[in-house]
Order: structure tokens, then sequence, then C-alpha cells
């Protein structure tokens, strides 16, 4: 199977300003993302990791290398509307992304600037509201709601474009701990329905639900793999300025204490069921 995303030896740089060179943002990264796969990227600051989610839908341009969409080059400005079609993005902020005053006119917007029927609208606003948790919210206006549920909206307007993929690019970084959650909880239900989904994040906890977790540094691919594989390299992680999810944080503290647990248990159920069988077998 062909991937729907491939980035091949992408280099990017913002233009210099009065206060600031030019920099190289991307510099020479290669990446394959499958269909159906969800894959969490993870970096600290100017790594290169949101430059890299806006060049999945041809938001930037490579200034060297290719990126293809579903075998569409992002740089076709005849593909541009297709290529968008075919991978949505949600931003970290849902206020730049809400465009009108009630909520079911705002998710419709995207499809009626597809040129959809007014019937093909009416379904695909109902049927994306829904998959959010929001329907019962659909002739409030946004500005009422709560960041959460903001971006629950925005959200739905990505999906009511009905895309393959779904880039997103932070979007738990201004929410609480309950909003957090109900954002992860429609990324997994996406994943089960076979979209695609890339999640950039700093949550630790959030990539340790992916598929597949690729960390960024300087602009370049400094580790890929599975998050347990990956997780369980605390030095690593470490010296590229990141911490592990608390769980692999818990256990590595209690290897040091004495205790014999495995170094991959990464869900809180894995980690306290691991815990539980060692105080057992200790009895």
């Amino acid at each position: 199977m062909k991937p729907i995303i491939s980035a091949e030896n992408v280099t990017f740089s913002y233009p210099a300003d009065e206060r600031a060179e030019a920099r190289l943002t991307l510099d020479g990264v290669t990446l394959n993302i499958e269909p159906g796969t969800f894959t969490a990227i993870l970096g600290r600051n100017g790594s290169g990791k949101s430059t890299l989610a806006r060049h999945m839908n041809a938001l930037l341009l490579p200034a060297g290398g290719t990126v293809y969409v579903a075998g569409m080059d992002t740089r076709s400005e005849t593909m541009l509307l297709e290529i968008r079609r075919t991978v949505g993005m949600v931003f970290q902020n849902p206020d730049n992304q809400i465009v009108a005053n009630v909520v079911e006119e705002d998710v419709a917007f995207a499809p009626e600037n597809l040129g959809c029927a007014p019937e093909e609208i009416r379904r695909r606003v109902d049927e994306a509201l829904k998959r959010v948790g929001m329907y019962e919210y659909r002739e409030h206006a946004p500005h009422l709601l709560s960041g959460g549920q903001k971006q629950r909206i925005a959200i739905a307007g990505v999906l009511a474009m009905e895309p393959r993929c779904v880039v997103f690019d932070e979007p738990t970084a201004m929410l609480d701990p309950q909003g957090r959650k109900d954002v992860m909880n429609i990324i997994r239900a996406l994943q089960e329905k076979g979209v695609t989904v890339i999640l950039i994040t700093h949550h630790m906890d959030e990539a340790a639900q992916a598929d597949r977790v690729v960390v960024m540094k300087k602009g370049r691919i400094a580790m890929d793999g599975t998050p347990k594989a990956l997780f369980s390299q605390t030095e690593a992680l470490t010296e590229l300025g990141l911490e592990v999810p608390d769980t692999i944080a818990l256990l590595r503290k209690l290897q040091e204490a004495g205790f014999d647990l495995p170094s991959d248990a990464l869900s809180i159920e894995e980690c306290a069921n691991a815990i539980a069988e060692t105080i057992k077998a200790g009895n």
C-alpha cells in the first residue's frame, strides 16, 4: 500500500527579517505515513515539527525535496484543492479556525466551499457534530463555548470535508485535562474509522497512545519507532530534552529501588498490573 503522505529529503527555511536571519527549519526530512495509522511527532520548540505538519497539506511548500499527498505533489497548484480535501488540519487555537456565529454554520463552511449540495451539507454537518459529541450545540454561538468545546467544533469543521487524513498541530495545548481527554478520544475514534492521524504534541502521554512516534531535533528526525521501543530509551530522550511518560518514569524509579519491573508498561493499566504482579511475586 502506498503512503498517504511521503516527504522526500525536504528542506525549508523561513525567510530572514529585521530581527533574525534565515534559519534552516527542516534539514533533509524523509518520512512516509501509511494509511490508517496514528503517528505522533515530538520535539522541543524549534525542532521543526509544526513546520513539517504544515507541509502535509501544502500550507508550506518545500524549498528542497518533495512532499506527496496520496501521490499528488504539493507544489502542483492544480492539485491544491484535492490535497486539502485529502488532508485536513486542526490547529492549537480553535478561535483561528472558527469563522461563523453559529456552530452548524461554521461546520458547514468547508463543504459549502467545496460545492456540496444542500442535503449533502446537512448530512456532513450533522454527522461531524455527532462524531465530536457536539450535535446538541449546533445552534449555539461558538464564542459562548468552552475552549474544549470550541476545539471539538474546529475538529468537526475539518471532518465535514471528509478527509482521509487529519493533522492535529498541538490541539490540546490550550485545553484543561478534560478537554485533552475529549480530543484524544476523538482521535482514537477517527483511527478506528480508518482515518490517518498525525498528532504534533509535547505531551508524552498523548504520544504514548500512537502506533508510531517520531522525534525531531533541529529540523531532522532523531528517533522513530513504536512508543514502547522509543520511550524505553530514557537516556536518549533526556538528551533530546524530552521527558518520558509518567508511567515509565515511575517504573524507572522503582527499578532503581531494586524492583524487577519491565521498562515498557506504557499505559496506566499495564503499569498498575506490572507493579501488582511484582508485589504479588514478592509476597
